[in-house]
């Protein structure tokens, strides 16, 4: 994810684990699996819904109770 240019954050699995690190701060996140997969459709900022793009593409993965929870 990035915004102007600049790394905000990264995110890989590793062993099983979702983490997620903060480049700015330099914390680390262990993330849910629907969470961590909702963040390929973030720009930078975080909405009140999930966007269509999001609920349209993790349609298959996720309820839509799961996407608004998370």
């Amino acid at each position: 994810m990035q915004k102007n240019g600049n790394a905000i954050i990264h995110k890989y699995t590793l062993n099983g684990y979702h983490i997620v690190l903060d480049t700015n701060s330099g914390a680390v996140h262990l993330f849910g699996e629907a969470p961590f997969a909702m963040l390929d459709y973030l720009d930078g900022t975080v909405p009140e819904e999930p966007p269509e793009a999001m609920r349209t593409g993790l349609k298959g993965r996720f309820s839509e109770a799961t996407l608004r929870e998370a």
